[in-house]
């Protein structure tokens, strides 16, 4: 069976075969509704001791050169917008020829303000420390999916600035496979993990507006899943492209999110003062072409007439026969 790793964009069509196989035996092995992401090591951390315990896992696993999976579930409730939980996942896969079904990880959902939480200052104040310490820890590798809307949330929720976010898998699978034509989440899932199969959608699209309605046990599972295929899907990925370009993308994602909200600020003066210079510009480069050409009727967007230009007129060397 041919893997991820080693599929070539010729062998898309092999590779999607292998990958829905692959699902089909998780998924006939984990039976009914939510099956799969059900039978995984999963669970909910609501106290700060319970999580200076998932922070030991997560460390250790930097320490291995592991990055470590973070996502956020939030909502508005009574108009002010609050963290529900914040969730964490971990793992590798067994080796590179497992053919990426034997995974060794889990993911924890850190419950925070959801409305069947313990909201008091005592529970939330050490905890949300205790949080904040491991996020602007830049040791620790971090991964997001989309990862801007999670910087943000971060800085708003808990105070601090991020540390650490070197991948992100929406980036990261475009750079792998850019002829896809959707890279959320649920569309990653699709397409390299479909055994975590349609929770993502059917939850979302069942709470869309009202996340903050959706029970507790739901939402650990949710938030655990997301983090789980978030981490699954960038152990495939990360070998696969350039770090350096990822990086690129994180840095002007939040810019470019806020020009996606109310779009790029335009200096209209400015906008016409430099068309005029273009188009004189282009007026001088169109006399400088024509007198090279010999030919006043020189048109540089008639190909044939460029071809002229360069084999005939400048000599240029034809490449590979062309």
């Amino acid at each position: 069976m041919l893997t991820v790793a080693r599929a070539t964009e010729h062998d898309w069509s092999a590779e999607c075969f292998a990958t829905r196989m692959r699902a089909v035996a998780a998924v006939v092995a984990h039976p009914g509704r939510y099956g799969f992401i059900k039978a995984q090591n999963y669970g909910a951390v609501r106290t700060v001791e319970e999580f200076k315990q998932l922070a030991k896992i997560l460390r250790a696993q930097a320490k291995r050169g592991r990055r470590i999976s973070v996502d956020i579930e939030d909502s508005t409730i009574d108009g002010k917008h609050t963290v529900l939980c914040i969730g964490f996942g971990w793992g590798r896969y067994a080796s590179e020829d497992s053919q990426w079904n034997t995974w060794r990880g889990g993911a924890r959902a850190v419950v925070l303000e959801h409305p069947e939480a313990d909201k008091t200052p005592e529970r939330l104040e050490p905890l949300k420390a205790a949080i904040a310490e491991l996020l602007t820890d830049p040791s620790v590798g971090k991964v997001f999916q989309h990862g801007s809307y999670d910087v943000d949330a971060v800085r708003k929720y808990f105070g601090v600035k991020l540390q650490g976010y070197t991948f992100d898998t929406q980036y990261g699978a475009y750079l792998f496979r850019s002829h896809l034509r959707r890279y959320g989440l649920a569309h990653i899932i699709d397409n390299f993990i479909p055994e975590f199969g349609d929770y993502k959608t059917t939850l979302a699209q069942e709470y869309f507006g009202k996340f903050h309605t959706m029970p507790l046990d739901k939402m650990v599972l949710y938030n655990c899943a997301d983090c789980d295929a978030t981490k699954r899907a960038e152990a495939m990925i990360a070998p696969q492209v350039r770090a350096e370009l990822v990086q690129v993308y994180i840095h002007t994602a939040r810019t470019m999110d806020r020009m996606e909200h109310r779009g790029p600020l335009l200096d209209v003066g400015e906008c016409d003062r430099i068309s005029k210079e273009v188009d004189q510009l282009y007026e001088k480069k169109l006399r400088a072409l024509r007198e090279m050409a010999g030919d006043e009727e020189f048109n540089p967007s008639t190909p044939a007439q460029v071809g002229d230009l360069l084999f005939k007129k400048l000599g240029l060397p034809r490449v590979g026969g062309h």
